[in-house]
């Protein structure tokens, strides 16, 4: 179920630029810190739709002063995940352009303004606005993965070819237009673990302009108890082979897609699997896993040597493969 809540009604319909959506989900510790690096910004009409899945703490009470104000709005729902949030959020949200924003993190709202148009009026209203964030290693911010060219205008295919994985691979570094997204269907499978690796490459892919700025505009907290560092569970481990299952699936129905393409969609199933099957520590008992079951004959298909012999060899010696595939993650991780 999802209610939405008005709490503006005495205000007129509010009209944004730019909606940033905030999927929110046990965060009493930073949401202030979130919402109120997004109440700093200025000289862009936007708006803040808060999206509350389930959330069994004080989240949304440490934010209650905030629900008056006419450009933040309130949907609750029921817990149905962080692919399910951003949906609504979508689908509710009314500015021209998309913001996510992970309710943990922070905004910098000096750069985004200055990103954010740049991209839209002097660029030609892009579908895909591309900056640059930091992140948190303990006490010290430190400056995120990025290319070395400064400014540049390409598609969203142009872009995968010649820079994935390094500014493709997450939902919250981009600003989206929000009728790209609605016409290209372009909405997070529910349900899933990891659903940004599934999400980007298809976005991207779908994407005629997409105009990227070495611009630093959001700051990532990387924290204990967050989806990325909670222990590596069953459901994440078949959640990669569900999402390298998607992204095959995907490659079926473009049979124009380029071979250059499609390589780089290639090497994003082959990292699912190696993620998943070297970080699930009972890797090995999974050899009958329905998922790989339905996996293996769209492998054949539509994947690559390395894939099809990764699927085959985990299928018939997932001991010693789930083994070996674990110490080279450790290996690289020194």
């Amino acid at each position: 179920m999802v209610e939405t809540i008005s709490v503006t009604e005495e205000f007129p319909i509010f009209i944004p630029d730019l909606s940033f959506v905030v999927p929110v989900y046990n965060v009493q510790h930073y949401i202030q810190e979130c919402m109120d690096s997004l109440m700093g910004i200025e000289g862009i009409n936007f708006e803040v739709v808060i999206v509350n899945d389930g959330s069994t703490d004080r989240s949304i009470d440490n934010i209650r002063e905030l629900l008056s104000l006419p450009n933040v709005r309130l949907i609750n729902q029921e817990n149905r995940g962080l692919s399910a949030a951003r949906n609504v959020g979508i689908l509710n949200a009314r500015g021209n352009y998309i913001a996510f924003v992970d309710s943990d993190d922070k905004i910098v709202p000096e750069t985004l303004c200055k990103l954010y148009k740049a991209g839209v009026e002097r660029h030609n209203a892009p579908d895909i606005i591309v900056g640059d964030y930091n992140y948190w290693i303990g006490d010290k911010l430190v400056r995120g993965c990025h290319p070395s060219c400064d400014c540049m205008v390409v598609s969203g295919q142009d872009l995968l070819r010649r820079f994935y994985p390094k500014i493709t691979s997450v939902v919250w570094r981009n600003i989206y237009r929000r009728n790209f997204l609605l016409n290209n269907e372009l909405f997070f499978a529910e349900g899933i673990y990891f659903e940004d690796i599934e999400w980007m490459p298809r976005t991207f892919y779908c994407a005629k302009r997409v105009f990227y700025r070495n611009i630093a505009f959001y700051d990532y907290r990387c924290r204990l108890g967050s989806i990325m560092l909670s222990d590596f569970s069953k459901k994440k481990f078949e959640d990669c082979f569900n999402i390298a299952f998607m992204q095959l699936s995907f490659l079926q129905k473009r049979t124009d897609m380029s071979v250059a393409l499609k390589t780089v969609f290639l090497r994003n199933i082959l990292y699912c699997l190696y993620k998943g099957i070297s970080s699930y520590p009972y890797a090995g008992k999974e050899s009958d896993n329905e998922n790989l079951k339905r996996l293996l004959p769209l492998a054949r298909q539509n994947g690559n040597r390395k894939i099809r012999l990764l699927l085959l060899l985990f299928r018939h010696n997932p001991y010693v493969i789930s083994g070996f595939l674990r110490t080279v993650r450790k290996l690289h991780q020194k």
